[in-house]
């Protein structure tokens, strides 16, 4: 998200971009050129990557986290605080991330168990700390998701068109 943030901010000063992701993720600008070059490669290869996986579960700090494991049966808490942060997005993602992913209670097989839904604020700070691309994941998801829906729509629209025709 500060890196989304210093991106817009900078988009016209390529050196400026650069050096506050650099004191950003190092917090100094005094370091070797090979390791500024070496982390934005590394960045690049990050933000430019389209097919990130979803993950299911994960863990972080000695605790499993899972993904919302039935999405037909969301909270309408859960749906309006999505909502809202979706309209968001980049300044919110560590709230999404809250929503969608919560400490795993119980396991059988390859099922699971998650906390009940109690609103953000209990875990949208260690979110912040989560691995990116368990976000970014879960983004592509919903992203694809929601493109195949239009999909299957429009296709069946056209045929009920048909139909009528």
């Amino acid at each position: 998200m500060k890196i989304n943030l210093i991106m817009t901010t900078f988009k016209d000063n390529d050196s400026k971009l650069v050096s506050e992701i650099i004191k950003l993720l190092h917090g100094t600008l005094n370091i070797e050129k090979s390791i500024t070059d070496k982390t934005m490669i590394e960045l690049n290869k990050l933000l430019l990557k389209e097919d990130y996986d979803l993950v299911h579960r994960f863990e972080y700090d000695g605790v499993e986290y899972g993904f919302i494991p039935n999405l037909s049966k969301i909270t309408a808490g859960e749906f309006i605080d999505l909502d809202n942060y979706m309209n968001e997005e980049p300044k919110q993602l560590h709230k999404i991330c809250s929503i969608l992913y919560r400490p795993v209670t119980r396991t059988f097989g390859k099922y699971y168990e998650i906390e009940d839904y109690e609103g953000t604020d209990k875990l949208a700070d260690i979110m912040m700390k989560v691995d990116v691309s368990i976000i970014l994941g879960a983004m592509v998801f919903f992203y694809s998701l929601s493109k195949s829906l239009l999909d299957h729509t429009n296709t069946y629209i056209q045929k009920e068109l048909k139909k009528i025709s």
